[in-house]
This record gives structure tokens, C-alpha cells and sequence, in this order.
């Protein structure tokens, strides 16, 4: 059986640091109201969402929207730091 740990949530309407500690990103939802160009990016930072981007989702779809992250999910060992783009809001599962 692999590994098990309590998972989490976080919602945020705007850019910012969701998370400021070592965590794994394990899924994604995120609303569009006017579908843009600029892509939902999420960054290995405690205190910043800019830099080099580890993870992107494009916005160019209306609606509510899911993204699950095969695996373990992708590893952030500083924190989880989102620009929310073109999306009006985004809630991330983490643990």
C-alpha cells in the first residue's frame, strides 16, 4: 500500500502564497468567468508567485474545472505560491 497522509484545501481569489511549508500538490480547481490567455502558475516559493513557474493550467476554457495530479502529485519543498492568471478563483488540495 503506498503512502497515506491527510489531505488539505486552500481557496484563493487572488495571487499569493497558499501554502508556506514543504507540500505536495495533489489536485486543482479552479472557475473562469471570461476564458483568457494567461495561465493559472504555481511556484516551489513561501513568500512569492513569480519566478520560474513549476506547474501551469491554461485558462482558456468557461466553468468550473478540475485537474488531477497523477502520483504522489508534484512536490513543492518551500511552500505553494500561485498567480492566479485569467482565473477568477482557485482551491488547491494539497498535503
Amino acid at each position: 500500500m503506498g503512502m497515506q497522509y491527510d489531505v488539505k484545501s486552500k481557496y484563493s481569489a487572488s495571487s499569493g502564497v497558499l501554502v508556506d511549508y514543504r507540500a505536495r500538490l495533489k489536485a486543482i480547481f479552479f472557475s473562469i468567468e471570461t476564458a483568457g490567455t494567461t495561465p493559472i502558475s504555481f511556484y516551489d516559493s513561501a513568500s512569492t508567485a513569480s519566478g520560474t513557474a513549476v506547474f501551469s493550467v491554461g485558462t482558456t476554457g468557461t466553468g468550473g474545472n478540475t485537474v488531477l495530479i497523477p502520483g504522489e502529485g508534484v512536490l513543492f519543498e518551500n511552500g505553494i505560491a500561485v498567480n492566479v492568471g485569467d482565473a477568477d478563483n482557485v482551491t488547491v488540495f494539497y498535503g
